[in-house]
């Protein structure tokens, strides 16, 4: 594990520099005004310089020329990070893994339906290496008040969690898992545990030490990251309202690194005492350490 400690950064889609954001806040605030109004104001100075203009009225076609201006400058921006290519990632898995699995997006899928899984391994076969492999599984969830009459609606949203197993050629293997939210939560789930095992298995071939593998998560949620927006960006589709918690354990024999963020939680026990070992701590705002954060 890192230390005992979780990795702190924030949820993907969510990042606090993750550019440009039109949350609309309170536009004026009386002298008393407290934290509140004072975080509502904060809100509104991300808003375009016409949004914030209180002194006159501000047509629709005017804020969305602003809006276009602020996109084209984000969009330009984000042109200086790379996206990488599903060649690529197939390029990876054969020269630096053994064995990838991965959940694949599939739509039309009901209630507690298994994900269906994409393979790359060097024996061209749809099974885990060793002989005690680990199992996994990832279903789709029913959302709190689901009804009958809202199933065929139910069924045109994709299973937003997602998972990998990544084997390298070292040795180290990767186990990750990510519960996407909002309306692109399943491709950013989806993308997240491709480039997360794509950074690492980049990083396992140029002999990296084991003292660099805390460093080496941290960086590579946060080249995830960066390259989910910049993709966004250049698709052209919405990351602001979409992201993803994650957790991954990076673990050969009885040695684990784990990093996690969110509300995604990594649980290690004894299967003969039934015994907690280690879990991480979920990024909630009601734990007192994210308070202080």
């Amino acid at each position: 594990m890192i230390s005992g400690r979780n990795v702190r950064f924030a949820k993907f889609g969510s990042h606090e520099s993750r550019g440009y954001s039109f949350d609309l806040g309170r536009h004026s605030v009386l002298e008393d005004s407290d934290d509140d109004d004072a975080e509502d104001l904060e809100r509104a100075s991300s808003l375009p310089d016409l949004a914030r203009d209180t002194s006159r009225q501000v047509s629709v076609g005017e804020l969305k020329t602003e809006y276009s201006l602020v996109a084209e400058q984000w969009n330009r921006f984000m042109s200086g990070f790379d996206v990488i290519p599903d060649d690529e990632f197939r390029r990876c898995w054969r020269e630096h893994t053994t064995c990838m699995v991965q959940g694949k997006l599939t739509h039309g899928q009901s209630a507690a339906d298994e994900m269906e899984r994409s393979w790359w391994s060097l024996d061209s076969k749809q099974k885990l290496p060793g002989e005690q492999p680990p199992v996994f599984c990832c279903v789709k969830g029913c959302p709190r008040g689901s009804t009958a009459s809202n199933e065929k609606e139910l069924e045109r949203v994709p299973n937003q969690d997602n998972f990998c197993v990544c084997y390298f050629k070292n040795g180290w293997k990767l186990a990750c898992c990510t519960d996407g939210h909002g309306p692109h939560g399943h491709f950013v789930s989806s993308r997240a545990v491709q480039n997360i095992a794509y950074h690492l298995a980049k990083k396992m071939a140029s002999g990296l030490q084991e003292a660099e593998f805390p460093a080496c998560l941290v960086d590579a949620f946060e080249q995830a990251h960066q390259e989910m927006v910049a993709h966004s960006s250049k698709q052209s589709w919405n990351i602001q309202a979409s992201g993803a918690s994650v957790v991954a354990a990076l673990y050969k024999g009885s040695k684990i690194y784990t990093a996690n963020c969110g509300d995604c939680r990594c649980v290690i026990g004894y299967e003969t005492t039934r015994e907690l070992a280690f879990s991480t701590q979920d990024h909630k705002p009601d734990v007192v350490t994210e308070q202080a954060r």
